[in-house]
């Protein structure tokens, strides 16, 4: 995935061609906000890691965080 201009966080998906999964990591010492991808955003996922739902336009990421989100 493209990264953002100046931003901290990488992402990456994988997909099966009926799911995705994206995986975005936080690379900073300061918690960031990630604005998610198009295709992800509005999107209702689920949090592979807390089982939670995931939805809107950007993550919120702890100093160090990370996110692996199903859609």
């Amino acid at each position: 995935m493209e990264p953002e201009d100046g931003g901290n966080c990488l992402a990456y998906k994988r997909t099966d061609g009926t799911r995705a999964v994206l995986v975005v990591l936080n690379a900073s010492d300061k918690a960031e906000k990630y604005s998610l991808p198009s295709e992800f955003a509005g999107r209702t996922g689920t949090d592979l890691l807390n089982g939670k739902s995931s939805s809107g336009t950007s993550l919120a990421l702890d100093a160090y965080g990370f996110s692996i989100i199903e859609y």
